[in-house]
């Protein structure tokens, strides 16, 4: 896998070119990506993400629920094969995830 490098401003630039990522990190941040859609802003697809703010989040639901809807989008990678751990944790209005995916690279860390 390769894949345009993004942090928490977007597009990552380095000396004045695209920075890209390849293999295992391109596959972790795609995984990081796929949690983070919300459903409705794939301008192509909007029945892909999660509902945070409908459904996960802002009803409170089951919180096995949502763990079943983060595995799934995970799972939607032709490159990760399973979900070994997943741990995500909602209080006091912040999220926090860890997980442990199986992937053609190995096993990384979330």
């Amino acid at each position: 896998m390769r894949t345009i490098e993004m942090n928490e401003k977007g597009i990552v630039v380095k000396g004045g070119y695209i920075s890209f990522l390849d293999n295992v990190d391109a596959c972790k941040q795609d995984a990081i990506s796929r949690i983070r859609l919300v459903q409705g802003e794939d301008f192509y697809d909007q029945s892909k993400g999660i509902p945070w703010f409908d459904e996960s989040l802002a009803k409170s639901e089951p919180k096995e629920i949502t763990l079943t809807r983060i595995r799934e989008a995970l799972r939607d990678s032709e490159e990760v094969f399973s979900v070994q751990r997943l741990d995500f944790n909602y209080e006091n209005n912040t999220a926090t995830l860890s997980a442990a995916l199986s992937s053609i690279y190995g096993v990384f860390e979330l």
